[in-house]
C-alpha cells in the first residue's frame, strides 16, 4: 500500500465539522450557523484514483487542486433552514509528468471560478430522543470552463435531490445518518448519497468525530468529454466512499476552529491521488 494513499481525502464530500452543521439539527427562527473552510493540497497529483488504491491512471501534466466555501445554515422557523454552500475553485496543470499517458498532450493552464452553487431547505420532522428530518437540494452550473486545457471549477450541468436525516445525541455524543438522491442534467449520472458520522464531545470544548461519506454514481449518464476524463476535474461518474476523522474546538462569542484529516480511502473514481487538508472557521449566531 502506497503511503499517499493514507492521506487521500474525498473531495466530493466537504461536509461540515460539529453536530450543529449535519444530520437532523436544525437551528432555530433567526439563529444560524456559517462555516468558511479551505481544502488544500499537500502535493499536486500526478494520478487518479480510479478504484481502490492499487487502480490508478496517470496524467500527463502535474495538477494542483484547491476548494474554498462558504457554508450557511439559517432558521426560517423552529423547524425550517435554509441551507446554502457557495462554493470556489482553484486549479492549475503545470510541468509534464515523467511520463506520456495519453497521446493529446493538453496546454497547462490554471483556472479560478464558482464550484456548483448550492441552496436547499432542511425540515425537521422529530425533534425528540431519535430525530429526523428531511431536505431537498439544488445545484447549479456557476462553474468556470477551459476545456480545450481540461479545466473545470464545477460539473456542466444542475443537480436536484432529497435526503433523509436520522441522528440522536447528548451532551458526550452524537450520531447521524443521512442517505440522498441526486439526479443531474445534461447527461450526466445521478448519484446516490450516503453519511455516517459518530462524535464525542471532549473536555467542554473539543468535538473528536469519526465520518464514513459515500457518493455512489449511478453510470445511468451519457456525458463524456476526453479532456475533463483526462486530468478529473467533474468528468461524468466521479464518486468515491471515504473514510476520515474531524476534529473542532469551540472558542468564545459562538467561534470556533476546526480541521478534518483523512484515514481510509476505500474507493474512489476520478478523483486526484494526492495528500489533502481542510481547515476551517464557524460562528453560531
Amino acid at each position: 500500500m502506497r503511503i499517499q494513499a493514507l492521506f487521500t481525502l474525498l473531495i466530493l464530500s466537504l461536509g461540515s465539522f460539529t453536530a450543529q452543521a449535519g444530520g437532523p439539527w436544525v437551528v432555530k427562527k433567526n439563529k444560524g450557523y456559517v462555516q468558511l473552510q479551505a481544502v488544500l493540497p499537500v502535493y499536486p497529483y500526478r494520478a487518479l484514483l480510479m478504484g481502490t488504491i492499487r487502480d490508478t491512471q496517470g496524467v500527463n501534466r502535474y495538477t494542483f487542486n484547491s476548494d474554498y466555501s462558504a457554508y450557511l445554515e439559517f432558521g426560517l422557523t423552529d423547524r425550517l433552514n435554509v441551507v446554502s454552500t457557495l462554493p470556489a475553485k482553484y486549479i492549475r496543470t503545470g510541468r509534464e509528468t515523467d511520463q506520456r499517458y495519453f497521446e493529446d498532450l493538453l496546454p497547462a493552464g490554471s483556472l479560478f471560478g464558482l464550484s456548483n452553487y448550492h441552496i436547499g431547505l432542511k425540515y425537521q420532522l422529530v425533534d425528540r430522543n431519535v430525530k429526523a428530518a428531511v431536505s431537498v437540494h439544488s445545484r447549479w452550473n456557476t462553474a468556470r470552463f477551459d476545456l480545450d486545457k481540461g479545466l473545470a471549477t464545477g460539473y456542466d450541468a444542475n443537480a436536484f435531490g432529497v435526503m433523509a436525516h436520522v441522528g440522536r445525541g447528548n451532551d458526550k455524543h452524537f450520531g447521524f445518518v443521512e442517505v440522498g438522491y441526486h439526479a443531474f442534467t445534461n447527461g450526466f449520472s445521478d448519484v446516490v448519497q450516503i453519511n455516517v458520522e459518530h462524535g464525542w464531545k471532549l473536555k467542554e470544548v473539543w468535538y473528536l468525530a469519526a465520518t464514513l461519506n459515500s457518493t455512489i454514481s449511478l453510470q445511468n449518464g451519457t456525458y463524456y468529454q476526453a479532456n475533463l476524463a483526462q486530468t478529473g476535474f467533474y468528468p461524468n461518474n466521479q464518486a468515491g466512499t471515504a473514510i476520515s476523522v474531524k476534529a473542532s474546538r469551540e472558542l468564545n462569542n459562538g467561534y470556533g476552529l476546526q480541521a478534518s484529516f483523512p484515514l481510509i480511502p476505500i474507493t474512489l473514481q476520478y478523483v486526484g491521488f494526492n495528500g489533502t487538508v481542510a481547515m476551517g472557521i464557524y460562528k453560531r449566531f
